[in-house]
């Protein structure tokens, strides 16, 4: 998945380096700037949305964090430490005993 995503984060440049380059885009030989700017724009809207799914960008809001690595990673130590005081704090009855 993140060689995949390596090759469409540069796809934004690929297309720009194109179309400066004057080697697409053209339709009956002018150039065509509504398909570029379309082309363009999805294209950033992938790569954004590839650096949320491979975790290079997280968004907190609407709960996209939640189980994201670095969120998961919080909650297992405050867990951990929670359970541990709960042991500290109530011992068990081969404890008392």
């Amino acid at each position: 998945m993140t060689t995949t995503f390596m090759d469409y984060i540069l796809n934004p440049f690929y297309l720009t380096y194109d179309f400066a380059s004057g080697l697409d885009y053209f339709t009956n030989g002018e150039i065509n700037y509504a398909y570029f700017i379309l082309n363009l724009i999805l294209s950033i809207i992938i790569s954004f949305l590839g650096c949320v799914y491979n975790e290079f960008l997280i968004l907190f809001c609407f709960g996209l964090e939640r189980d994201t690595y670095n969120q998961i990673t919080k909650r297992s130590f405050t867990e951990q430490e929670l359970f541990t005081l709960n042991n500290i704090m109530e011992p068990d009855e081969e404890d008392i005993i």
